[in-house]
């Protein structure tokens, strides 16, 4: 998953997508931040939208919360 904090370029757009905390602990992740389930559950929004890369437009780590813009761009650099 590649995450840019700019609109990538030759790359389909997929939808907007969000993570949070609550969503990514409900699905039985366990993480020792907010900020960490709620990165991991934007990925997981985005891939399950097919998408390969997220753009980050908003956020609030310290409350888990992540929103974004999900693009298949046919590439899957490594990120964690």
């Amino acid at each position: 998953m590649r995450i840019v904090t700019n609109s990538p370029h030759s790359c389909e757009y997929l939808g907007e997508v969000s993570g949070n905390f609550r969503d990514e602990k409900t699905s039985g992740g366990f993480f020792a931040k907010p900020a960490q389930a709620g990165h991991v559950n934007l990925k997981n929004n985005v891939a399950n939208l097919g998408g390969d890369t997220v753009e980050i437009t908003g956020k609030n780590p310290s409350d888990g919360w992540y929103e974004g813009e999900a693009y298949r761009c046919g590439r899957v650099p490594a990120s964690r």
